[in-house]
């Protein structure tokens, strides 16, 4: 038999839970989603000139696992309600008990931004009117409530015998606290229940049920005696339903580390069924005490109450899951999946359900992923959200992209592709150090990501590390040696460090790969004149222009390759045509002047020296050339003034106070 019962964590929902589950307290199913209505209005109960927020998205967002229960522990009036009767709370009061949620509780943080402004309706405060979906008379076994009367309750819990009792006891465990009209009245009568040793287990589920907070200290001395697992157990839920927790989680770790290992099973069956979200940092640290398919149990709770972290253990499970597991694991396993309240995990149970041939477990895992997919949390399966990142970044939504990137990787630390891309980020941002360490933790989650060794060379040179950064190149090479790039970086770091004899065959070989990388070329072409194959190197400059012709700073470096080479002519081409798409280029105007001096056209010299120092006037040496070639075209003054210059530009240079006081003695003897 199936009863339709409250939700034990979640308010406004219901689940279908078998009847010897729910007595027992070994857990329950599949939720079922119950309305939660709400309204605006104005204290006198008239309806608000304008809502504040939307209806619908704050109907969710209290809809979400553990808010309300939350919100209640916060403060929040629980009721007592009657039947039909709404609750009332003014909007500003909500938001102010909102802010005192779990942060890491799911939905709290989007409760906050959604109550962050509160307003009011023409200056008056605004009411919520909350009305949560009744909790049915659900026992169908005994006469339901209405047809008992209090006094025939109240008799039989004290003169019935023992199977009465026993009948009464299983009813009231259905109830919730509304149903109950005097509570301490009924606390009294549960007493002699619960020091008996028969009837102690069930009295406490029905203290815990009810919430009769009174009985609280019995049960804490009642627990410090010998008792059964069951009712040791059922007395830890009841007092973890009245927010006693610290006794109770301190058996449960007791139980843990020196009980059997075979007792795992209910006693995670029980804190999983009471578990709430202020309980999530003792469930935590419960984990390395449990067995791994224990660990899974309890991390699904976790995750439903909002502990995104432990996705990865559920995940390992579930894809770990097939035909040959054992029947209990994989029972276990399936029956902690529906504890998760999450449509993430609905590909892990499809995917499961495909390599499964025992159909049973075949056709539930298709139905627990049905029942997530239709009541639990909308969520982005990990592909998903690595689809997003790669998007975000791709399409300069850095924020964004860093935002998903965290969170996938607290759903799954050591994923390589997650890390590669936040360390590719962080490398853009120039914090060199914390994306050394997200490469280096992709390199550990994926040895063979050639990618990743690739990315982590680059941060190892951009640190200063060229061996590191050489080792890097190597190993990524090992795994992909036609990857024109990585030869292109390697070769790079061998041309910084000046050993260019080595760094040519790795950029030979980058070429071959792919020819069309006018960096590549101009490198290639650094090697050469380090190597003094100036010829070479103006091919290499020549190809690089052909593919990138506006390429001003590779036309400077032809036409420096070309001076040396003896092409002094070419050179000078290379440079007007340079200087006709940037006039006032400085570097262009330098080479033009040197390359004019050199071939001695000393007019043509002296005036492109001249445009040079409009343009820097602070060029030592551009004013001991004009000197200098002043003096070989006879005007020994201008010669003087420019040699003046110099020295005041460089007083210690003392090749230019000679050269001064040479062309004042040749300028006296003349006077």
């Amino acid at each position: 038999m199936v009863w339709r019962l409250p939700h034990p964590r979640r308010p406004g929902q219901w689940s279908d839970t078998c009847v010897w589950c729910r007595l027992t307290g070994l857990g329950y199913s599949r939720p079922m989603a119950g309305p939660l209505r709400l309204s605006f209005q104005t204290p006198e109960g008239h309806p608000c000139a304008r809502a504040p927020v939307s209806a619908a998205e704050l109907a969710r967002a209290l809809g979400m696992e553990g808010i309300m229960e939350g919100l209640w522990q916060a403060g929040l009036p629980r009721g007592p309600r009657r039947r039909g009767e709404s609750q009332r709370v003014e909007l500003h009061v909500l938001a102010r008990l909102a802010d005192r949620l779990d942060p890491g509780l799911a939905g709290a943080a989007a409760l906050q931004d959604l109550l962050k402004e509160t307003t009011t309706s023409k200056g008056r405060p605004i009411v919520l009117v909350l009305d949560l979906p009744e909790r049915p008379m659900s026992l169908q076994l005994l006469a339901p409530p209405a047809q008992l009367s209090s006094a025939e309750y109240e008799r039989d819990l004290r003169d019935g015998p023992e199977e009465r009792v026993a009948e009464v006891l299983a009813t009231l465990v259905t109830w919730s606290r509304e149903h109950v009209e005097r509570p301490e009245r009924l606390g009294g009568l549960l007493v002699p229940h619960l020091r008996a040793p028969e009837t102690r287990a069930a009295a406490a589920r029905v203290v815990g049920t009810l919430g009769l907070t009174d009985q609280a200290p019995l049960l804490e001395r009642l627990l410090r005696q010998g008792n059964t697992l069951a009712t040791r157990l059922a007395l830890v839920g009841a007092l973890m339903d009245l927010e006693h927790d610290e006794l109770a989680l301190r058996t449960i770790r007791s139980m843990l580390v020196y009980g059997t290992k075979e007792n795992h099973t209910p006693i995670i069956d029980v804190v999983v069924r009471h578990a709430q979200a202020r309980h999530l940092s003792d469930l935590r640290a419960m984990l390395r005490l449990l067995e791994p398919v224990e660990r899974v149990a309890l991390s699904a709770a976790l995750y439903g109450l909002g502990e995104l972290s432990v996705y990865a253990r559920i995940a390992r499970a579930l894809n770990a899951l097939n035909s040959g597991t054992s029947d209990t694991i994989t029972a276990r396993v399936l029956s902690a999946m529906e504890l998760v309240d999450s449509s993430r995990f609905c590909p892990l149970l499809s995917r499961y359900a495909d390599r499964e041939t025992r159909r049973w477990f075949g056709a539930r895992a298709l139905a627990i992923s049905a029942s997530l997919q239709r009541n639990g949390r909308r969520e982005s399966t990990c592909e998903e959200l690595l689809n997003e990142v790669e998007h975000a970044l791709w399409t300069d939504e850095t924020e964004r992209g860093i935002r998903l990137v965290d969170q996938l990787l607290v759903l799954e630390p050591q994923n390589a592709r997650a890390l590669y891309l936040k360390a590719s980020v962080l490398k853009d941002e120039d914090r060199f150090e914390d994306a050394l360490k997200c490469a280096t933790s992709a390199v550990a989650a994926n040895p063979s990501d050639w990618q990743a060794h690739r990315l982590r060379g680059s941060l190892q040179w951009d640190l200063g590390r060229s061996e590191a950064a050489l080792e890097a190149y190597d190993r990524a090479l090992e795994l992909n040696p036609t990857d024109p790039f990585t030869w292109y970086y390697k070769g790079y770091v061998l041309y910084r460090l000046r050993r260019p004899e080595h760094a040519l065959p790795c950029l030979d070989r980058s070429l071959s790969l792919d020819p069309d990388v006018p960096s590549v070329q101009n490198h290639k072409a650094f090697c050469l004149e380090q190597l003094e194959r100036y010829e070479e190197a103006v091919g290499c400059y020549k190809r690089s222009l052909r593919l990138r012709p506006a390429d001003v700073a590779t036309r400077d470096h032809l036409a420096s390759a070309l001076h040396k080479s003896g092409e002094l002519t070419e050179a000078l081409q290379v440079v007007e045509i340079t200087l006709k798409l940037v006039p006032q280029r400085l570097r262009s105007l330098e080479q033009r002047a040197e390359t004019l001096r050199v071939m001695k056209r000393w007019r043509q010299a002296e005036d492109a020296f001249a445009d040079v120092l409009r343009e820097a006037p602070d060029r030592f040496n551009a004013w001991v050339s004009r000197g200098t070639i002043n003096h070989r075209l006879g005007d020994l003054d201008r010669a003087v003034e420019c040699l003046k210059h110099a020295v005041r530009l460089s007083p210690e240079s003392v090749p230019a106070r000679n050269l001064l006081a040479r062309f004042l003695k040749q300028l006296r003897g003349n006077n």
